[in-house]
């Protein structure tokens, strides 16, 4: 089984952090999103989606925000987009922008 290449990797991860900043606008709050949501919305695995998750918060362009229902059950985490993350959007957006454009 191939692994996956890095700018796969960086472009999982870029997607997630477009999708999550997309939930946040929309909703004005920090959104609480499962794995499974995300997966579903860009079409990876649930692995895929959990480990740029967590690339994201170790790079600390997303914070995690644990949830936990009343009966103290998990609920689906609450992703809030950091500064240094909307910089990064904002770059990336650039840089899809002048690469359009140079076609």
């Amino acid at each position: 089984m191939p692994r996956t290449s890095k700018e796969e990797t960086r472009r999982v991860q870029c997607n997630v952090l477009s999708y999550l900043a997309d939930r946040a606008e929309k909703s004005r709050t920090v959104p609480n999103v499962s794995y499974r949501e995300i997966s579903d919305a860009l079409g990876y695995s649930q692995a895929r989606v959990r480990h740029a998750c967590r690339r994201l918060v170790a790079s600390e362009c997303v914070r995690r925000n644990v949830c936990y229902a009343e009966d103290g059950g998990q609920r689906a985490n609450a992703y809030a987009v950091t500064p240094k993350g909307w910089s990064l959007i904002k770059d990336e957006h650039m840089e899809a922008h002048v690469a359009k454009r140079g076609a």
